[in-house]
């Protein structure tokens, strides 16, 4: 039987805390059944996921008890319908943030936490419960003066009034986020409060003449971001281009029903943007993206474009031109060149080419990339991805998914007769190096030597002893991520990941890595650091090699190997051992164990109804023992 820890215990494992390292600390219950998940993302901010039925008024009273204040608070599934009480007030005065996610929040006890938060600036409620939409909410105008910035977001109905309350409440607000699946009435949220054949109130409605009215009253805007709802384009540009309002960020992401002439009127108009969001946005084309590269010179967040669009290759290189640009995502088809583009930190891109440039590195390519993903680029090749990590050598994060490449696009690789296999001779050059690397026939002699059996690491480890391969120039790489690389074998992690200190590896649906690249990372003094391992759907891997790796991992926080065959419930067992700080595991229905303190993730084709809640099981034991 588990012992039940008194509130002696609880209080000591709230000062145990460690507010810079710690990810997640849990409050139980005498029933053991209420549980709250704290989550620490950074110093000052705390994220609550628990049942419903667990009262946002118990968990404030425990946050008073804290030396360290916290600034911001994020609660996810907890109720709000306790009735009024002054437990928690310290906490709520000292409050900056609030965001309430899928929560239970009756009107009433809404209107009491908020009005407790004299400091309030910033206020989110995301998809609330039926009764927070149909029921009153009474709160006066004027009562929020500290709220500048609104995030609303609800799947099921945000109608006029409740829109028009939370306006005139907060009237200094400068940034405001809505999200709604539509504009339009669901009479089946009202079958909980109307009779049975009654006729739904047609006032609980948004409409977009009212949205449109309530926005330009206030032209103190800087950021405004409406998202996934069917906008009108004559009442966007009302709003966007016949009024005062001058923004600094702008995001239409998910809005389907804007024209292009009514983007490019608003890019025109709205000329000090510095961030700007169109993914999924419809009339995204060519007209756009010249306007965006001609009028808008000091954007440095640009976000644009989903698997339908294509832009020509000329209009690609003028955002060439957008010296400012520091995080650029980009989905489309064509190609897509770094060429300037000298603050650039963060680019993203879905199907579109990323083509290295033949010129000195030192003068094309951005030396403050810092984050790169590629994503479903079917026609990058291996020599493309060998320049682009030779160049690009400050990079901290790198996720590469459903990619074409091989072996050969991250290691310089020695076969068994000791031939150097990655090197670009001219007549590489001439016939493609993609071509070569997969018809050679000294190459298909080594994919068959480590696909063989009988194959063994001293083997593999020579197989890899090239000098520079071009995964080990990022010596700054702390989170590496292939996701879907069906091409990649244990080649590339035994020869590009020797020296880096890496903090988060996702290899899942790689079905050609196995236990040697597991035992390969075992032997590296830096694996201590890591944080997170994903080898979900890495059928080659088993509890041998995970039981060798994880004995090296303490610090290991997430972990995931889902549809991995050859993993059974004794690497849970290791875990349990050597990884006490886990909070976080990704398994298969039939791999579920009893298992203290830990948060299982289970697969949707096989749901799991019991599952446990989590956090680090070394603090909770400590401060036990201690007691």
């Amino acid at each position: 039987m588990i012992p039940i820890p008194t509130m002696k215990v609880l209080s000591g494992i709230f000062e145990y805390l460690d507010w810079e390292d710690i990810l997640a600390v849990r409050v139980v219950s005498r029933q053991w059944k209420e549980v709250g998940d704290f989550h620490f993302r950074e110093r000052g901010k705390v994220v609550c996921d628990a049942p419903p039925d667990f009262d946002i008024t118990g968990i404030l009273k425990m946050l008073s008890s804290w030396s360290v204040v916290p600034r911001s608070l994020v609660f996810k599934n907890v109720a709000l319908e306790g009735s009024g009480s002054d437990d928690g007030k310290q906490v709520l005065e000292d409050t900056r943030e609030l965001a309430l996610l899928s929560c239970s929040v009756h009107p009433d006890a809404l209107v009491r936490l908020l009005t407790s938060s004299p400091r309030l600036s910033r206020l989110c409620i995301h998809d609330p419960c039926v009764a927070f939409l149909c029921l009153p909410l009474r709160l006066h105008p004027g009562s929020l003066p500290s709220v500048q910035c609104l995030d609303l977001s609800s799947t099921r109905r945000l109608d006029d009034s409740l829109l028009t309350v939370f306006w005139r409440a907060c009237p200094n607000l400068v940034q405001f986020s809505l999200s709604a699946s539509n504009l339009a009435s669901n009479p089946a949220i009202f079958r909980r409060f109307y009779p049975r054949g009654s006729e739904e109130p047609t006032n609980n409605v948004l409409t977009m003449r009212h949205l449109e009215r309530l926005v330009c009253s206030k032209e103190k805007f800087h950021s405004l971001s409406l998202t996934h709802m069917n906008l009108n384009s004559s009442s966007l540009c009302n709003i966007l281009c016949k009024t005062s309002i001058l923004l600094g960020f702008l995001d239409l992401s998910g809005c389907r029903e804007l024209s292009s002439q009514c983007l490019v009127e608003i890019i025109e108009r709205q000329k000090s943007l510095h961030g700007l969001r169109l993914a999924g946005t419809s009339g995204v084309s060519d007209p756009v993206l010249s306007r965006i590269c001609t009028h808008l010179p000091f954007l440095r967040d640009l976000s644009m474009g989903d698997g339908s669009v294509s832009f020509s290759k000329g209009v690609l290189e003028g955002l060439h031109g957008l010296q400012d640009l520091n995080n650029l995502k980009i989905s489309c088809h064509g190609d897509f060149r770094l060429v300037g583009l000298k603050q650039l930190r963060c680019l993203s891109l879905e199907y579109c080419y990323l083509r290295p440039n033949p010129c000195d590195e030192q003068t094309c390519q951005p030396q403050q990339l810092r984050e790169l993903y590629l994503e479903r680029c079917s026609t990058i090749t291996d020599l493309d991805m060998q320049v682009l990590l030779g160049t690009l050598k400050n990079l901290v994060v790198l996720r590469l998914r459903d990619l074409p490449l091989t072996d050969f696009a991250f290691s310089r690789m020695v076969n068994s007769a000791g031939i150097v296999l990655s090197g670009l001779t001219p007549e590489m050059k001439e016939r493609g190096f993609w071509e070569v690397s997969t018809k050679s026939e000294t190459e298909r002699r080594l994919v068959r030597e480590i696909k063989a059996k009988e194959a063994s690491e001293e083997l593999l480890v020579s197989t890899c002893g090239g000098a520079d391969p071009p995964l080990r120039k990022l010596q700054h790489l702390r989170e590496l991520a292939m996701i879907g690389m069906k091409n990649i074998t244990d080649v590339t992690v035994i020869s590009g990941i020797q020296d880096q200190a890496l903090q988060h590896l996702n290899l899942s649906y790689s079905p050609l890595i196995s236990n040697l690249s597991m035992v390969h990372l075992s032997g590296l003094p830096e694996v201590a650091s890591l944080r997170s391992l994903n080898v979900s759907g890495c059928t080659q891997i088993s509890d041998d090699g995970l039981a060798r790796l994880l004995h090296r991992t303490p610090h290991l926080r997430e972990f995931s190997f889902r549809e991995c065959t050859g993993v059974t419930r004794a690497t849970l067992k290791c875990l349990e051992k050597h990884c006490p700080l886990t909070h976080l595991i990704s398994v298969n229905r039939d791999q579920v164990i009893s298992f203290p303190f830990v948060r299982f993730e289970v697969n949707h084709s096989s749901p799991l109804h019991l599952l446990s809640s989590s956090v680090p099981l070394s603090t909770a034991d400590k401060v036990m023992h201690e007691e």
